[in-house]
């Protein structure tokens, strides 16, 4: 149920969260437009998606509004909130599912994609291999992301009261 919500609440967000429509006045073709833009956010790892920069220029992990949506959204949707004690793992099926989404726009149209576990446990498991490797032991960015899941389950509380 989970990886069904995801997919669910992803589709609707990708396109807007990630302007993936041109601007009218921008006179691109609007495939040309979505190829470069979905090329740009998915081409590195970790991809550049999963990220959003604060106020002051730094870049954080598993921040980017659209994957907060996407759990916020599945949590909510699936009443799961008094069941939870820990979110990463539900942020990797997010992040897994949005790179998903914007695969099904790659090509410059929308080509429907399976979000099913083996096509991408191995995308789940690099999101989660990278929390490990790379968060996890840098005690700035693990304290970031405790912080940040703390307000995250206090927005969830304020959301679901």
């Amino acid at each position: 149920m989970i990886m069904s919500s995801c997919k669910k609440a992803t589709r609707g967000l990708v396109q807007h969260g990630f302007e993936l429509r041109p601007s009218v006045w921008l006179r691109t073709p609007a495939p040309q437009y979505q190829i470069q833009k979905v090329g740009d956010l998915i081409a590195s790892f970790p991809p550049v998606f999963i990220f959003k920069q604060d106020e002051f220029g730094r870049w954080w992990a598993f921040e980017n509004r659209v994957i907060l949506d996407v759990v916020l959204d599945v949590i909510i949707e699936l009443g799961y909130l008094p069941y939870l004690t820990d979110l990463k793992s539900l942020f990797f099926t997010a992040s897994s599912a949005v790179q998903c989404a914007l695969e099904e726009r790659a090509c410059g149209r929308f080509t429907r994609k399976d979000f099913a576990v083996p096509q991408f446990q191995p995308v789940y498991n690099s999101f989660k291999e990278y929390f490990e490797t790379s968060i996890v032991p840098d005690a700035e960015l693990l304290a970031r992301w405790n912080e940040y899941i703390e307000l995250v389950f206090a927005t969830l509380r304020a959301i679901c009261s």
